[in-house]
């Protein structure tokens, strides 16, 4: 299964979802000059991800096998490490920002900093080099196991928290709305 709103997912099978990305490193709107991308590094650095719906579609008797990935489409050619945590409260698309997580909850710690808010396991991670443009995929044993545990019932569906180490400058992420075969996926194959 691919959950994507790419209209033609790069493997799999279509699945209709729709993807969240939210960037949470300010209150303060008017310094994201892009509002159809993540601006990583600068006063953006994190954005927040999730298949709300995934659950529809894979249910409890399903067995994740190695493999899944995440992946996301990085816009600009430069160099950095990233890493994806799950997210351990229920943002809300309209609500989460750097002291919130949905409107009129604060995160424990701002910007998502605290154990309560995001899982200190790390779930991926990725160094990019090469300096190229492109997917960013994150697999691990870890990922799997998230996305088993969901199924289960065993963790909440919160989706994760995207970061960088990146900081000489902004260069975009695409997000769900943005160019068509750029957008988020989830790729996930179960039994």
């Amino acid at each position: 299964y691919c959950f994507t709103e790419n209209t033609t997912p790069s493997e799999g099978t279509k699945v209709s979802e729709v993807w969240w990305n939210r960037s949470i490193e300010s209150d303060d709107d008017t310094n994201h000059d892009d509002p159809l991308r993540l601006r990583a590094s600068g006063p953006v650095r994190r954005a927040a991800m999730k298949a709300p719906n995934i659950l529809t579609t894979l249910t409890p008797g399903m067995t994740v096998t190695a493999g899944s990935k995440l992946r996301f489409y990085k816009e600009a050619a430069v160099d950095a490490t990233f890493s994806v945590h799950r997210i351990l409260r229920n943002w809300t698309e309209t609500g989460v920002r750097w002291s919130e997580y949905a409107s009129g909850n604060s995160w424990a710690t701002a910007g998502a900093a605290n154990s309560s808010d995001v899982s200190t396991t790390l779930t991926a991670d990725v160094l990019t080099t090469g300096a190229a443009t492109g997917y960013i995929e994150f697999t691990s044993a870890q990922l799997d196991a998230d996305i088993q545990a969901m199924i289960d019932g065993g963790i909440n569906n919160y989706g994760w928290i995207l970061d960088t180490d990146y900081t000489f400058g902004n260069f975009p992420i695409s997000q769900t709305w943005d160019t068509d075969g750029q957008r988020p996926e989830l790729i996930v194959t179960v039994t």
